[in-house]
């Protein structure tokens, strides 16, 4: 069953992140069955559950990041930089909360499940192919910043036609934070990278 077309992940992303917009353009395309269809899920790492969300569905995939369980990841060698703790930083920092847009693209079907890629462009680094799965976005001290998720793997989306439900996988193997206003970035990699699974609980239909 193809049920999403090709595209770029996008998120709509506050004003100051329009330096981005080259992730931030997926086509339009018709209306799904998924039209109107939203769940509950959990954000697992380890399946340990980091954090909850919505899942909302049209002719995209719209869930909001588990923020402040990567923002615990992403920058907790930053405090030297920021001048303070850890405890300090954690408070400082202020996650947006705007949920990612993420177009997939059809790879396989069984009898009971769809399998699908995100859509992305991967690009090189240090000689490194890189895909960049989802960002968002953070405020600290009054500058935003863009924290990409980057990996060597590409994220997925599978649909199970038997429960109705979704599981999407982003491998993390490094972030890429980016001063919007200065445009000054750095690249914090994870010394165990790690796989930030969403699975579905709860099917809502929504007027």
């Amino acid at each position: 069953m193809a049920i999403l077309a090709a595209g770029m992940l996008m998120l709509s992303a506050c004003k100051d992140a329009e330096v981005f917009d080259d992730v931030q353009s997926p086509p339009t395309i018709e209306a799904t069955a998924f039209n109107g269809v939203s769940y509950n899920g959990e954000w697992t790492v380890d399946k340990q559950v980091v954090d909850t969300a919505r899942l909302k569905m049209t002719d995209v995939l719209t869930v909001r990041l588990p923020e402040a369980y990567l923002v615990s990841l992403c920058f907790d060698s930053l405090t030297e930089e920021y001048g303070t703790d850890k405890a300090s930083l954690s408070t400082a920092i202020e996650p947006m909360g705007q949920p990612i847009k993420i177009v997939v693209k059809d790879q396989g079907y069984t009898n009971d499940a769809v399998f699908s890629d995100f859509m992305n462009t991967a690009e090189k680094y240090d000689s490194t192919t890189l895909y960049r799965s989802a960002y968002f976005v953070v405020n600290i001290n009054g500058d935003n910043y863009v924290v990409e998720l980057l990996s060597t793997e590409n994220g997925s989306a599978v649909y199970r036609e038997d429960t109705m439900g979704w599981t999407i996988a982003i491998p993390i193997d490094r972030f890429r934070i980016t001063n919007v206003k200065t445009l000054e970035e750095r690249v914090q990699r994870l010394d165990n990278p790690i796989t930030l699974y969403y699975n579905t609980k709860e099917r809502i239909m929504e007027e």
